[in-house]
C-alpha cells in the first residue's frame, strides 16, 4: 500500500512540475541587445534584398534560442532524479545544501534499517534455536496420541502405537505421523484450532507459542512436573499468566524480534518518505532556479503580407 500511495502522490508531482508550454514559447526568438539595436536600425529591411541577412538572422537567432534554454532547469527531470535518489534533484537544481540533507537522510535511514533487521534476525534465530531445542515434537504427538486414545477417536487403532523406551514417547514412524495429523485435523479435541506445519517456517515457530492450550504440552520442560500437569499445564487459562521459565523466554526473545522487525520497517518508511519529500523539494528548487532567467529581450523578423515585419520586446515568463 504504501508504494501505491507513493507512486501516485509522485505522479502528480511529475505532473506539477511539468514545464509550461506557453513559457517556453515566449523563450523563442531571443535575440542579444546587439541584434536588438540591428533590428530597429533596418526597419525597411525587404525580403528580396536581404535573403543572406535574413538566413545569417535566424542562423544566430536559433543558436541563442539553444543557449537560453539550456539555462534552464526541467522540472520534470528533477522529479525523477529525487525520486531515483534523494537529493539528486536537488544537485541538479543548484541547491546543494539541500541535496547534502536529502541525501544525508537517505544514507542513515538505510544504514538503521539494515542495522535493525540484522538485529531483529539475530534474535530471530536465538529465539529459533530454543524452540528446536526445548520444544519437542515427539512430546506433542503423544499427546494427540494419548487424547486419541483418551477421546475414542475412530483412527486411534491405525497408529501402531510403539513407545521410545528412554523418553516415553510414542516413536515417530512416517506412517504414525501421516495417521497423527489427520486425528489433529479431524478432531473435536478442546483447544485444538490449529494444525501443526510440515516443514519450520515462522508459522510453525508462532503457533508453539502462541497456542498453548495445544501446542504448550510439546515444551520439555514441562516433564519436570508431576503427575497429569506435564500434559494439562496449559489446558486452563490460568497458567497463560503464569508462563514457565523456557516459554516465558522465548515470548521475550519473539518479542523483542518483533520490536527490532518494527524500527527496520520504521526505517524504510523513512526512506520512502524522503524520496517523496525530495521529489516535491526538487520541482520547487527548480522553479526558484528558472526565475532566475524568467526575462529578456528579444528582436524578430517575420514575413508577413509579403514583407518582413521587425518585431521586438521583452520576452516574460512565471
Amino acid at each position: 500500500m504504501k508504494q501505491i500511495i507513493f507512486m501516485v502522490l509522485l505522479s502528480v508531482i511529475i505532473l506539477l512540475a511539468g514545464e509550461d508550454k506557453n513559457s517556453i514559447l515566449l523563450r523563442k526568438n531571443i535575440f542579444t541587445s546587439d541584434k536588438l539595436q540591428e533590428a530597429t536600425e533596418n526597419p525597411n529591411l525587404h525580403l528580396k534584398d536581404s535573403k543572406f541577412a535574413l538566413m545569417e538572422n535566424i542562423k544566430t537567432q536559433t543558436q541563442q534560442q539553444e543557449q537560453e534554454e539550456l539555462q534552464l532547469k526541467s522540472g520534470f527531470k528533477a522529479v525523477l532524479l529525487s525520486a531515483a535518489v534523494p537529493g539528486a534533484g536537488e544537485f541538479y537544481a543548484e541547491s546543494y545544501w539541500k541535496s547534502a540533507l536529502f541525501a544525508t537522510i537517505e544514507v542513515a535511514a538505510w544504514i538503521g534499517y539494515f542495522s535493525y533487521e540484522k538485529k531483529g534476525d539475530d534474535k530471530d534465530r536465538v529465539m529459533r534455536k530454543l524452540g528446536d531445542e526445548r520444544w519437542s515434537e515427539q512430546r506433542y504427538w503423544t499427546r494427540v496420541y494419548n487424547l486419541a486414545v483418551e477421546l475414542n477417536h475412530p483412527r486411534k487403532d491405525d497408529i501402531n502405537a510403539t513407545f521410545d523406551p528412554n523418553t516415553g514417547y510414542i516413536e515417530l514412524t512416517d506412517e504414525n505421523i501421516d495417521v497423527l495429523r489427520d486425528i489433529e485435523s479431524n478432531n473435536n479435541f478442546p483447544r485444538f484450532t490449529h494444525s501443526l506445519p510440515r516443514t519450520k517456517t515462522q508459522q510453525y515457530y508462532e503457533m508453539i507459542y502462541k497456542y498453548l492450550g495445544q501446542f504448550g504440552p510439546g515444551w520439555i520442560e514441562l516433564e519436570n512436573f508431576d503427575g497429569n500437569l506435564k500434559w494439562t499445564y496449559y489446558d486452563g487459562g490460568a497458567n497463560l499468566d503464569n508462563l514457565t521459565p523456557d516459554v516465558s523466554h522465548y515470548r521475550d526473545l519473539r518479542d523483542k524480534s518483533n520490536d527490532l522487525y518494527q524500527i527496520a520497517t520504521d526505517m524504510a518508511t523513512v526512506v520512502l518518505f524522503n524520496h517523496l519529500v525530495s521529489a516535491v523539494d526538487a520541482a520547487l528548487s527548480v522553479k526558484s532556479y528558472n526565475k532566475k532567467v524568467n526575462y529578456s529581450f528579444y528582436g524578430a523578423q517575420q514575413y508577413y503580407a509579403g514583407e518582413i515585419v521587425n518585431t521586438y520586446g521583452i520576452a516574460l515568463s512565471w
